[in-house]
């Protein structure tokens, strides 16, 4: 799968593909005839993008994510969830089906495909939300930009240099929502065991030292997209909300992902 990661930084590689319309057709034939996977503690996911295949990589296989997770978390919020690939896996590492929690995206596709693994796992506590966050009031829209690849869509027309020539976007108006808001109608006074945050590079804005929501929160797994924020910013922002870095999870030129814990 290694190859897979390199020919997915590869701009020529992307270019052959789209010049090609390989990326479509094989979205197409995927979606008419989904890649169901069912996880050691038999948890179900589904492969309907070309994309979500080195995301599986990254989440089933090389399992990044997983040092900050704990069969001690019922509650969670998944900013940036995509096609559900985080929430399945903590189902499936923690062996739980009354987890408690938030997956927000601002593609409505991806919406629907975590809609379905919550469906189909039997997950009804978690909520799929369609909406933006950071930067501007609950109840107002923004605009996103959906890409050909799935796992780039942003606030951004732009995802770092070594994108900069394949990038196609679709424009979109989204509502923003206020996690902090939104938590508390939906789950109350109850905290935040963890807070995976994945939302390239709207991070930026999101994550304030004074951020709400960030009070009721223990654990922070948060991908820093580098050609918006550098990581030490964040870093300081975090610490200055009462977190200390435990460990970088992984790191590229572009992007670093790293894990928080909340001081004792």
């Amino acid at each position: 799968m290694k190859l897979l990661e390199t020919l997915n930084a590869s701009p020529l590689f992307h270019g052959v593909v789209e010049r090609l319309h390989l990326r479509r057709a094989a979205n197409v034939a995927l979606r008419a005839v989904p890649i169901v996977r069912r996880s050691e503690n038999g948890v179900k996911y589904r492969l309907r993008y070309v994309d979500s295949i080195p995301l599986e990589q990254e989440i089933f296989r090389e399992r990044v994510y997983d040092p900050a997770l704990s069969r001690e978390i019922t509650t969670f919020v998944d900013l940036g969830c995509n096609v559900g690939q985080f929430v399945a896996r903590l189902a499936d590492f923690t062996g739980r089906r009354d987890l408690r929690g938030l997956a927000i995206d601002a593609d409505r596709d991806m919406v629907g495909e975590t809609s379905w693994v919550v469906r189909e796992n039997g997950l009804d506590g978690v909520v799929p939300v369609l909406g933006l966050v950071g930067g501007a009031a609950s109840g107002t829209h923004g605009d996103f930009f959906v890409n050909d690849v799935k796992i780039m869509s942003s606030q951004f027309t732009t995802s770092g240099e070594l994108f900069a020539k394949k990038d196609k976007w679709t424009k979109t108006r989204v509502p923003y929502v206020d996690v902090e808001l939104l938590w508390r109608g939906l789950m109350g006074d109850a905290r935040c065991d963890l807070l995976k945050i994945d939302i390239e590079g709207s991070e930026a804005e999101l994550i304030q030292a004074d951020m709400p929501f960030l009070k009721r929160v223990d654990r922070i797994v948060l991908e820093i997209h580098k050609w918006v924020i550098s990581p030490d910013t964040i870093h300081s922002r975090l610490q200055q909300a009462g977190f200390e870095r435990t460990t970088t999870l992984s790191e590229t030129d572009q992007l670093q992902v790293a894990y928080f814990e909340r001081r004792k």
